[in-house]
């Protein structure tokens, strides 16, 4: 049967859909998925009105003979629609859903590659303006994947029918005129969205093709400055009017254009790819082969944005793939401590960006971060200070000076002294590492310490001397416990 060579699958598992009622213009129902071999029979009492049959479009081995994009809006012209899809070049047949939206089908001569099915779709969904339209197969191995309703349910009463050449076919028709495509031919597909900005991001040219509308203006004209400077270094500011009074509907006020280029003026900025309404029409796969896209200049995880806490040092915190990390300074200044952490937090290995492409990133970070005041005692110094404390006044006190030799701290005339190895052991002892020698050398000196040598039993030593801790004086209360606490 040619309808079951056109829309194979696994053969081991297949969906049911029991429409029970419609919400809206939406059908809705029991979808089942079921584990079960899928029979000849069960195309057959799809096509009769008997099953509903959904398969899934990723066989067992990770290939696809065929995919779909699924779109869920309701009021399309078809006429217009096929109109678009033609004018792109793009291999799609057309199929009307149950509940009224489409499925655009693609077909193929023999199976290909799930991974580089599902690029090329996220292409072309982002060429129609669709680039949120659910992609079959979702996964590019999966046990057993998600399946998608079949067309041509009760053939001869159907309104799952396909749709060409402005006629609605039936399934004889559809049969005889399916257009099918080779693996080649699908990743030598290129659809550039608007041809006078076909070297911009997707989202870009997407936005622009739909007209750039009210709560989309201010963001959008921001990005479009960002390539006009990288395609236009000499007459940006020209060309950035031109597209907003092409592509803007209305046209944006000049006020709101010239804050974009005062902005630009006076800095370099980059994509921002995570800000709606970009975010809505990313395909960062085919953004990076374009000339003025993120190419290699865009890091390869999600970075989130910056918060930082102002403890001693600071603490910052950034999503990472949508993981919340800390960082200290030095591992935003430099690539490799941030792919280390990377690496320790969510398994990923970051590529390696241009140094000026990093700091240019890192910088626009920072130009909205969240600031957070800490309390007085957070942070590696605020730690520090807490286990300087306990070290001068919680451990057994020297009773002379001579018992500094047996690494007790000695407090005289309001000054506690201690060799600072000591101190550095108690340190390590309590798992204390935040901070290298010199750094607390320096923060015991803005404590009012001093380094110096004194004598011990005839011998030269080198210690250092704080402003005593102040002690408690006061003991704790107790707590009251009742001989019969029930």
């Amino acid at each position: 049967m040619k309808f079951s060579r056109l829309f194979k699958g696994r053969h081991d598992y297949y969906g049911t859909y029991v429409i029970e009622g419609s919400k809206g213009e939406k059908v809705i129902g029991a979808a089942k998925t079921i584990n079960k071999k899928v029979t000849e029979k069960l195309y057959q009492d799809h096509l009769d009105g008997k099953q509903s049959l959904g398969m899934v479009p990723l066989t067992e081995d990770g290939f696809c003979w065929f995919a779909a994009l699924d779109i869920d809006v309701y009021d399309l012209k078809f006429d217009e629609f096929e109109a678009e899809i033609n004018q792109l070049g793009l291999p799609f047949n057309i199929c009307r859903t149950k509940s009224g939206g489409v499925h655009l089908y693609v077909f193929f001569k023999a199976k290909v590659k799930a991974p580089l099915v599902r690029r090329k779709l996220k292409e072309f969904a982002t060429s129609l303006g669709y680039s949120d339209a659910e992609i079959f197969p979702k996964q590019d191995k999966g046990n057993p994947g998600n399946w998608i309703n079949l067309p041509y349910f009760n053939y001869q009463n159907t309104n799952r029918y396909a749709y060409k050449n402005g006629q609605i076919l039936s399934l004889d028709e559809f049969l005889e005129k399916v257009e099918m495509i080779t693996g080649k031919e699908l990743e030598n597909l290129i659809v550039p969205i608007l041809e006078d900005i076909s070297d911009a991001p997707p989202c870009l040219q997407t936005l622009c093709k739909n007209g750039i509308v009210q709560g989309q203006k201010e963001l959008s004209l921001f990005n479009l400055a960002v390539y006009c400077k990288l395609k236009y270094p000499d007459g940006w500011e020209d060309k950035l009017s031109e597209l907003n009074q092409l592509y803007c509907k209305p046209p944006a006020l000049n006020a709101t254009v010239e804050k974009s280029i005062k902005t630009h003026r006076r800095k370099s900025f980059f994509y921002q790819c995570d800000k709606f309404p970009l975010v809505q029409f990313c395909n960062k796969d085919f953004c990076k082969k374009l000339i003025y896209g993120i190419g290699n200049e865009s890091p390869s995880v999600s970075m989130g944005d910056l918060v930082k806490i102002n403890s001693d040092p600071p603490i910052w915190y950034m999503d990472i793939n949508n993981i919340k990390i800390q960082f200290q300074t030095a591992d935003l200044i430099e690539q490799s401590r941030f792919s280390k952490l990377c690496m320790e937090k969510i398994n990923t290995l970051p590529k390696r960006l241009k140094e000026t492409t990093w700091k240019k990133i890192i910088q626009e970070k920072l130009d909205s971060v969240t600031e957070i005041q800490a309390p007085d005692d957070a942070g590696s110094f605020g730690q520090f200070v807490h286990l300087l404390r306990a070290y001068c006044t919680e451990r057994p006190p020297a009773r002379n000076k001579g018992e500094i030799l047996q690494h007790k701290p000695w407090t005289n005339d309001q000054k506690t002294y201690f060799q600072s190895n000591d101190l550095l052991t108690f340190l390590n002892q309590r798992k204390f590492n935040q901070l290298r020698p010199n750094a607390i050398y320096n923060k015991i000196r803005e404590l009012g310490g001093e380094s110096s040598l004194i004598s011990i039993k005839g011998i030269k030593v080198r210690v250092w001397n704080i402003p005593e801790f102040e002690k408690q004086t006061e003991e704790f209360d107790q707590l009251e416990i009742s001989d019969d606490p029930y």
